[in-house]
């Protein structure tokens, strides 16, 4: 299983929630919960809503909070060499893609007046 970011709106009309579909969407492994997301060295950066993705949460995420979560991306790949350090995890150009995979999905969710979803 994998986590990925995913986009959506509501239907004004019905307030049913509607998908919308991105070019790239990967955000890692079911195992970077536990490795990457719920790594200490996210919460000692400030993050809060990312690391919560390590407790096994899935993060819908509208309004004002898109500013927390494109803020929590930039903290993360301005320290990219820094958290593979402390995590160990090797892979710091695919760490990179889940955030630029992120802040597309958050422009993109901003455009629509939608969340992101991860």
């Amino acid at each position: 299983m994998s986590l990925d970011v995913s986009v959506y709106y509501r239907d004004e009309l019905t307030g049913d929630r509607k998908e919308v579909p991105l070019r790239y969407s990967y955000f890692g492994g079911e195992s970077t919960r536990k490795t990457l997301w719920g790594a200490a060295i996210l919460r000692q950066l400030g993050l809060k809503l990312l690391p919560e993705l390590g407790n096994g949460a899935w993060l819908n995420i509208e309004g004002p909070e898109l500013d927390q979560l494109e803020q929590e991306a930039h903290i993360i790949l301005d320290n990219l060499e820094l958290i593979a350090q402390r995590t160990q995890y090797e892979h710091t150009w695919m760490f990179g893609e889940y955030m630029r995979n992120l802040l597309n999905a958050i422009a993109k969710a901003r455009e629509i007046n939608g969340g992101v979803s991860i």
